[in-house]
């Protein structure tokens, strides 16, 4: 599964929360819109290249890709990461210049059936590796490894349209002490063909620190214009 080296990536980005404690919507960073318009224009002139592609995710993924929710002590936050990007990644060594190549057609039919996310959890006040946290003893801290691994895929599910799609992969990073944070990579298979839903919601629950059920509902215009590269209308 190489894709999954892929989407783990550093940068946090910025997603709506949903829960009982705290409903309210936050982004740490200053709003910036992509250019909808602008970019379909230069995919139906060709001349939307791998550049502009790379170009307007770094742009735009602090606001549109990236949802983020503070409770208490704890940030959580959701990464959507368009497909196009995965492929963009693996074919960084090729020199082609238009994205509707043939080698980037033949690797986006490797993906375009799935949604791809990263979620990490923080908490602003504990410094130390954070599956630690309230933990007694040894076997406790390996269990929590344990449960990231393979146990909390089962707690995360993605709503496209009427579609409610299970995790079928999740990749725990580990980080230490070097970011004292939980870092996973999740994968979602489609059930639907369609290139044109109309809503994304990635739900979590969070059973680990008792924060409940997590929601996070995404623009889902930005995320089809990267992941097809055609105009939306």
């Amino acid at each position: 599964m190489k894709f999954l080296i892929h989407i783990l990536f550093p940068t946090a980005l910025s997603v709506v929360f949903l829960s009982c404690k705290n409903d309210k919507y936050e982004t740490s960073l200053e709003s910036k819109k992509m250019d909808i318009k602008k970019v379909e224009e230069e995919i139906v002139n060709n001349k939307f290249k791998y550049t502009d592609l790379v170009t307007e995710w770094k742009a735009n993924s602090s606001n549109e890709f990236y949802l983020m929710k503070k409770i208490d002590d704890f940030k959580f936050t959701a990464i959507y990461k368009p497909y196009s990007i995965l492929v963009m990644e693996e074919l960084q060594d090729v020199n082609i210049e238009d994205t509707i190549s043939i080698e980037f057609q033949k690797k986006t039919a490797n993906y375009n059936n799935m949604h791809f996310l990263n979620f990490s959890i923080e908490n602003e006040t504990f410094k130390n590796e954070l599956i630690k946290l309230d933990v007694e003893n040894n076997q406790a801290y390996y269990d929590r490894i344990t449960y990231y691994s393979f146990a909390a895929k089962n707690e995360a599910y993605i709503v496209e349209d009427k579609d409610t799609l299970k995790c079928d992969f999740i990749n725990f990073e580990r980080t230490f002490e070097a970011k004292p944070s939980i870092m996973l990579s999740l994968g979602f298979t489609r059930k639907s063909t369609t290139s044109n839903y109309k809503n994304l919601k990635f739900v979590f629950e969070d059973k680990i620190f008792s924060k409940g059920k997590l929601i996070f509902n995404f623009d889902t215009q930005p995320i089809l214009l990267l992941n097809y590269l055609k105009p939306l209308s």
